[in-house]
């Protein structure tokens, strides 16, 4: 997918109702006006009124434009995901936007 207003539409219809996502560990390699990096996920979906628990490593490819650092391409291999036993965000105040 490409584009700002792909990105955008793909998550407009997205399945989960909200998550929280924890990264750890990101390496970034930086060669002039573009970098990789990979970082790995923790991350807590909530899908269809269960929470979910999901391991994972993103793969990532930068540029920079007019001196601003982006994303080029983003790849994320999910490791496992597994229901979890309890929801946890009935646990904690969510900030809708």
């Amino acid at each position: 997918m490409r584009g700002r207003e792909n990105i955008r539409a793909f998550f407009a219809t997205f399945p989960v109702q909200s998550a929280r996502q924890f990264i750890h560990s990101h390496v970034v390699d930086v060669q002039g006006d573009r970098g990789t990096g990979f970082s790995y996920l923790d991350g807590r979906p909530v899908r269809d009124g269960k929470s979910y628990y999901v391991v994972g490593r993103f793969d990532d490819e930068y540029i920079r434009l007019d001196g601003q650092w982006m994303f080029q391409r983003v790849v994320l291999s999910v490791h496992y995901m597994i229901e979890a036993a309890e929801r946890w965000d009935e646990l904690i105040p969510l900030r809708k936007n």
